[in-house]
């Protein structure tokens, strides 16, 4: 069982945006796990996820070798989920 959480953020101005939001995490009590707060998480998880994104495929340079060439698979009940 899951929980889906379908949102839509709001710029600096106060404005919705254009774009909805959803959110599917395992986190199912609503008074331990505000929708509120797990939008706000998500939403900075995004930002940080898309630093990452930019470091590795813009600036590591051309011949730069990752600390992992390939990607590791874990079990669904080692990831973090939010």
């Amino acid at each position: 069982m899951v929980r889906d959480l379908a949102y839509q953020l709001k710029d600096r101005a106060g404005e919705g945006t254009a774009d909805g939001y959803r959110l599917v995490t395992a986190l199912r009590d609503a008074r331990l796990y505000p929708a509120r707060q797990l939008a706000a998480l998500h939403r900075e998880r995004r930002e940080v996820e898309s630093v990452f994104t930019e470091i590795k495929t813009h600036q590591r340079g051309a011949r730069a070798v990752l600390s992992s060439k390939t990607p590791t698979r874990r079990p669904i009940s080692q990831r973090h989920c939010l």
